[in-house]
């Protein structure tokens, strides 16, 4: 779900002709504000499905590791995943249009 919000954001971007230190100004402060609706909400707003954190939270759980910084741990991989795939996806559709 993440990956493909960071996906759709970089698209946008992309084809919106910002110039990169803004656009990933941009993706920078979505993804933030991505990961604080997740961690801050069990459900997703509008949507009502699960929280991908919660999930998160699930899965560490149940493979045995402790939660109690899971909260830094997803934003992280937020950050680099998302930001990776984002950027990725505003580099390649700037290099086509």
């Amino acid at each position: 779900m993440i990956l493909l919000f960071a996906l759709i954001i970089g698209v946008l971007l992309g084809f919106s002709g910002f110039k990169t230190p803004l656009a990933i100004l941009i993706l920078a402060v979505s993804l933030a504000a991505k990961a604080a609706v997740d961690v801050r909400w069990r459900r997703v707003p509008l949507v009502g499905s699960v929280s991908p954190y919660v999930v998160y939270c699930h899965n560490l759980a149940r493979a045995g590791e402790p939660i109690g910084h899971a909260r830094l741990s997803y934003t992280m991989q937020v950050f680099l995943f998302g930001g990776l795939l984002g950027g990725a996806a505003y580099a390649l559709v700037r290099t086509f249009v």
